[in-house]
C-alpha cells in the first residue's frame, strides 16, 4: 500500500508563490560593454584617515576590480549618490531617443515625489504625525530654535559624492541639514513659491549652527547662480555671507557613474540599456557628443565660469571627491575651516567596513553606512573609447585648474 503524501508536499503549490516573494531578486544583467577583461580607468588608493597623506593616481579597471573583490571600485562607488536613482533624470537632445523615453518616466516619478514632499511639508506645518509634534514642541520649548535659510549650500556636482559629503559633514554637531533635495533654485515651480516656502523646508536650528541644503543639480543649471546670488536680499542678508560647497571627481569616472545610473534605472523597469558607446558617440559622425548631458555635466570649467560671475571665489570651496573617500578626515577638516566651524570631526567618527570596502560613520547615537547599493560596478569601456574621453577632457580640465588655482589627480 502506497503511503499517503506528506502534508508539506500537498501545501507546496500553495506556498511557492509566497516563498518567491522572500527570495532575493537576481541582479540585472551587466551592460553590453561590461563583461570580462579590463580597461584603464581610475583606481582609488588604499583608504586613510591621515590628514597629511598624499594621493596618487593609478590605472586599472573598476569593473575588473569589482570582479576580483578589490576595494578600490567600491570606494569610488561611495561617491555615487543613490538618491539620484529616484530623484533625478537626464535631459538630452531630440536625436537621443533612448534618453528621451527615460525622461518622460522620470518626470512623472519626480512630479509624484514632489507632491508627496509637499504634502509631508504641509502636514509638518499643520502638526500632523508624531515626529512633527515633537519638532513643534521643541520649537515651543526652546526659543533659540527656528527655521533659517541655509547659510551653506552644496551645489553639486551630480554623481560626485554629494550624499557622502552631507552625511560626513553632519557629524559636526554645529551642522544641521535639510532632509531632502529641494530643487528650489533650479525648478521654476518651486522658485515661484518664494523664500518663505524654502525656509519652511529647513530643519530647526540654533543661531550658532550652520544650516546646509544640498541639491546637486544646481551647479549645471544656468539660471541658479544668478537666482542664488540675490536670494539673501529680501531677508536683509548679503550674498557675501553665503558659502557654497562643490564636490568634484574625475570627470570621466563621473560619466561612468552617470551611465550606471541610467543602466540600473532601466533594469528596474525591465528594460535593456544600450551600451555607453551609443550615448557618447554621434550616430552620423562617430564623434564624441559634448551635448550629451552626462558629458556636459563633466565640463566643469564651463559651469564654473558662470558661478564666478556671481560669487567671489573665496565663497566657493571645492571638495576633492576622489580624495574624500580615501582621506575623509583631511577633506572634512578643510570644509570645517572654510565654514568657520570648530573642528569636531575626528578619526573616531569613521570605521572601515571591509565588507563594503569603504569608510562608514559613527557618532554618539549610531553607526551608519551609505545605502547597500553603493559599490555597483561601473560598465566596461574599451580602452580606445576611454582614451578618447581622457583626451577630450584634458583641455577643459586645464581651464578648470586655472580658474580654481589648483589641480586634481585626474589622468
Amino acid at each position: 500500500m502506497t503511503p499517503p503524501p506528506s502534508p508539506l508536499l500537498l501545501l507546496l503549490p500553495v506556498l511557492l508563490p509566497f516563498l518567491s516573494l522572500w527570495l532575493p531578486a537576481s541582479a540585472p544583467a551587466c551592460p553590453p560593454d561590461c563583461p570580462g577583461g579590463s580597461a584603464p580607468t581610475l583606481s582609488a588608493q588604499p583608504p586613510s584617515l591621515s590628514s597629511t597623506s598624499s594621493s596618487t593616481t593609478s590605472s586599472s579597471s573598476p569593473a575588473a576590480e569589482a570582479a576580483a573583490g578589490s576595494t578600490g571600485e567600491q570606494q569610488h562607488q561611495l561617491l555615487d549618490d543613490l538618491q539620484y536613482f529616484q530623484h533625478h533624470h537626464h535631459h538630452d537632445d531630440d536625436d537621443d531617443r533612448y534618453q528621451q523615453r527615460d525622461e518622460t518616466s522620470a518626470d512623472t516619478k519626480m512630479t509624484r515625489q514632489q507632491e508627496q514632499q509637499d504634502s509631508a511639508a504641509t502636514k509638518q506645518r499643520r502638526g500632523h504625525g508624531k515626529g512633527s509634534r515633537r519638532r513643534r514642541k521643541r520649537l515651543q520649548d526652546d526659543p533659540s530654535l527656528s527655521r533659517r535659510l541655509p547659510q551653506t549650500i552644496i551645489i553639486g556636482v551630480r554623481k560626485g559624492g554629494t550624499r557622502a559629503l552631507l552625511e560626513m559633514l553632519s557629524l559636526n554637531p554645529a551642522v544641521v541639514t535639510a532632509e531632502t533635495e529641494l530643487h528650489f533654485f533650479n525648478r521654476d515651480e518651486n522658485f515661484a513659491r518664494g523664500l518663505e516656502w524654502y525656509r519652511q523646508q529647513m530643519p530647526p536650528s540654533r543661531p550658532d549652527q550652520v544650516t546646509v541644503e544640498k541639491t546637486p543639480a544646481y551647479f549645471t543649471a544656468p539660471q541658479v547662480a544668478a537666482r542664488m546670488a540675490g536670494y539673501h536680499a529680501p531677508s536683509g542678508g548679503n550674498v557675501s555671507a553665503l558659502r557654497l560647497l562643490l564636490i568634484l571627481r574625475d570627470p570621466v569616472e563621473r560619466i561612468l557613474s552617470d551611465y550606471t545610473q541610467v543602466f540600473y534605472n532601466r533594469a528596474e523597469r525591465g528594460r535593456e540599456c544600450p551600451p555607453l558607446r551609443d550615448f557618447l558617440l554621434s550616430r552620423s559622425t562617430g564623434r564624441l557628443r559634448p551635448d550629451y548631458k552626462a558629458v556636459n555635466r563633466s565640463l566643469y570649467a564651463d559651469h564654473m565660469e558662470n558661478w564666478l560671475r556671481h560669487f567671489p571665489r573665496e565663497r566657493l570651496h571645492v571638495v576633492d571627491g576622489d580624495r574624500l573617500i580615501r582621506e575623509p578626515l583631511a577633506e572634512l577638516g578643510r570644509v570645517e575651516r572654510f565654514l568657520g566651524l570648530e573642528p569636531r570631526i575626528s578619526a573616531g567618527n569613521f570605521y572601515f567596513n571591509a565588507t563594503r570596502g569603504f569608510f562608514c560613520l559613527r557618532d554618539a547615537r549610531r553607526r551608519r553606512c551609505l545605502d547597500d547599493s553603493k559599490g555597483r560596478p561601473h560598465p566596461r569601456v574599451d580602452g580606445a573609447l576611454l582614451e578618447r574621453l581622457r583626451r577630450f577632457f584634458r583641455e577643459p580640465n586645464r581651464r578648470l585648474f586655472r580658474l580654481l588655482g589648483r589641480t586634481f589627480d585626474w589622468p
